[in-house]
């Protein structure tokens, strides 16, 4: 009870019809929801709508006996309305003739990191349509010289396939007098 009261990621105890829950003050302080207030609107209010099938599907499969315990990436809704990211490990307890008691979930708080994914992936594709599309001959070339990527522009202006330039090396494509500045 200690170890659950002081976790410093949330956990829930739900029954297996999840009509029952206890959860952690680490829980509650994640979804802005106290313990009293998830128990009479039930887990699921806190879930996003398109994470419950998946969520309810896995507790199925592990009531099925496919598996005792599962991971998930899930949405949690704030009591204020932003999202909050979790990853979900749930395990279902079963008494000793193996009969399930009740479900056990540890979820750790990992907006951060979406957040962060989030933005990398809307700066790499800022960079990818810019690189693509840019008026100037352009390449991205390893340490060895070779050539990793390279735009529409670039393969115009030297006449080149997008993929006869990335078999060759910025060395191959150097006029012999220039290949002692490239070297520097």
């Amino acid at each position: 009870r200690v170890a659950f009261e002081n976790a410093p990621i949330g956990m829930v105890l739900a029954s297996t019809d999840v009509a029952s829950v206890v959860v952690n003050p680490a829980m509650c302080a994640m979804v802005g929801y106290d313990e009293e207030e998830i128990q009479e609107t039930g887990i699921w209010t806190l879930t996003h709508p398109d994470d419950v099938a998946p969520n309810v599907a896995l507790m199925q499969r592990a009531l099925a006996g496919e598996f005792d315990s599962y991971q998930m990436e899930k949405r949690y809704l704030h009591r204020d309305g932003h999202i909050v990211w979790g990853h979900l490990r749930g395990s279902l307890v079963r008494d000793p003739s193996g009969e399930p008691r009740y479900f056990i979930s540890q979820v750790q708080d990992i907006t951060d990191r979406k957040v962060a994914d989030d933005a990398l992936a809307r700066s790499e594709e800022r960079f990818r349509l810019a690189f693509e599309n840019a008026p100037i001959g352009m390449a991205l070339i390893a340490s060895d010289q070779q050539l990793v990527q390279v735009n529409r522009a670039l393969c115009t202006m030297l006449g080149y396939s997008e993929e006869e330039l990335r078999s060759i090396t910025l060395r191959d494509l150097t006029h012999p007098e220039d290949i002692p500045a490239i070297q520097a």
